[in-house]
């Protein structure tokens, strides 16, 4: 038999790999219990990304979080603004704003058109479209501005 067509012998134990993560030696295997100091075992209350670390800023339950959408501290809306009240939605072209504050209020068309600029003070107002769709009242303050989608049928 020549030596380039000698059989190949194949081995049925793998070598060690240290990162395999079934390994139980392995350090970086989250699972290891011998390990209690892994950085990366999700069940470390050190690690700063487990989202149950009460210290973990983007933990959705942290009071802190800036993301978080239950936060009343979050986006560009001030006090005044989270009072506002705009109803009946949908409308026959009749609705209401009550206000907390001095507001400036513009209302656009679904094209983008403003169809309405006003700026309005504290307590309830009337607003009057006549025509029928899907309208954009944008309310601005000096410290915020929000958007709310109104339906004229």
């Amino acid at each position: 038999m020549s030596a380039w067509c000698s059989p190949i012998r194949f081995s049925t134990t793998a070598p060690e790999n240290p990162d395999d993560p079934d390994d139980p030696d392995n350090p970086d295997d989250p699972d290891n219990p011998d390990d209690p100091d892994n950085p990366d075992d999700p069940d470390n209350l050190d690690n700063p990304d487990d989202p149950d670390n009460p210290d973990n800023p983007d933990d959705p339950d942290n009071p802190d979080n800036p993301d978080d959408p239950d936060n009343p501290d979050t986006g560009n809306e001030d006090a005044a603004l989270a009072g506002v009240k705009i109803y009946p939605n949908p409308s026959h072209g009749e609705f209401y704003i009550e206000l907390v504050k001095s507001t400036l209020v513009e209302i656009y068309n679904a094209a983008g058109l403003r169809v309405h600029t006003e700026m309005m003070s504290e307590g309830k107002h009337t607003i009057s479209l006549r025509t029928n769709g899907v309208h954009f009242v944008r309310l601005t303050t000096p410290t915020a501005a929000v958007c709310q989608r109104i339906v004229v049928l």
